[in-house]
């Protein structure tokens, strides 16, 4: 769910950096790869620019840092 929640952060509101957080690096190694594969399907089907699938991507960053989250507002 949270993947979701960051993909459509990124991609609709255009926030510019968003932590992705779970206790687990593998975990959110998967589910980066799985929003990657989506939205290259996306961009296959018409749904979203080459832009906007680089901008979301870039905006995500993973974490299983606590300490990465110091000064988030969220």
């Amino acid at each position: 769910m949270g993947t979701g929640i960051a993909q459509i952060a990124a991609q609709v509101a255009k926030i510019p950096q968003i932590i992705l957080f779970d206790k687990s690096s593998d975990q959110l190694k998967s589910q980066f790869t799985k929003m990657k594969e989506s939205l290259e399907r996306a961009k296959q089907k018409g749904s979203i620019s080459q832009d906007d699938l680089e901008f979301t991507l870039s905006a995500i960053k993973t974490s299983s840092n606590l300490k990465d989250l110091d000064g988030s507002k969220f």
